[in-house]
């Protein structure tokens, strides 16, 4: 028995250690190197218990010192559920859409300082999204977010396992609303987005979640 812990306890030293090391070279590629850093989190902490406390760990600086595309460091959030960031995302919510969107929203590097001081629009949003406790409010909120937001969503553009989950959860979140009224609702949110049609994977995404509205 002894034995076996030993082994246990070193098979996890050495996770634990990869785990490190992977955090290391990541954070190293700034912003270009934040989508490979959560899927590789996600990857090596696949069957850890405190798989969520890590992944927020890794983002959460990143809400205090980045070096830009910070909507992308939000999405990711919410992509995972990782509501323990909850307020910090919040303290960084803009007030409104009426006012502008804070610097490095999507963009990375130039004279960009840092996230500290600034306001977002979709922190605001998913502050929204996570205290809105009406399933069927929710969904429409999630709708409103994948129109306005419809590259985040490609199927063909965004293919990390983040992305997949963020597809995933929105999806799940659509469920809210009853058959006839989430085709109907759909519907409503694509005839008045246009430009939704710029991106016609999000909207072959969006016609595959409507086809099951029938079922």
């Amino acid at each position: 028995q002894a034995r076996q812990h030993a082994e246990r306890l070193a098979a996890k030293q050495h996770a634990e250690a990869l785990i490190e090391r992977e955090i290391v070279a990541i954070t190293e590629g700034g912003h270009n190197g934040f989508e490979t850093g959560i899927d590789a989190l996600l990857r090596l902490t696949r069957d850890l218990p405190d798989r969520n406390a890590r992944l927020e760990a890794f983002i959460r600086p990143r809400l205090k010192e980045h070096d830009g595309m910070m909507n992308d460091v939000f999405i990711a959030a919410l992509a995972l559920d990782l509501r323990g960031l909850a307020p910090e995302i919040a303290a960084l919510a803009s007030e409104s859409p009426a006012v502008q969107d804070g610097d490095a929203a999507d963009y990375g590097g130039g004279n960009f300082k840092g996230p500290a001081g600034q306001r977002y629009h979709i922190a605001r949003e998913i502050t929204a999204l996570w205290n809105e406790p009406d399933p069927g409010t929710r969904a429409r909120m999630w709708l409103a977010l994948i129109v306005s937001r419809s590259y985040q969503f490609s199927p063909e553009y965004q293919t990390s396992d983040a992305a997949k989950a963020l597809r995933e959860r929105a999806a799940a979140a659509l469920q809210g609303l009853g058959p006839v009224d989430r085709l109907r609702t759909m519907n409503a949110f694509r005839a008045a987005t246009p430009n939704l049609a710029n991106d016609p994977e999000t909207v072959a995404w969006l016609d595959q979640i409507a086809a099951k509205s029938g079922d």
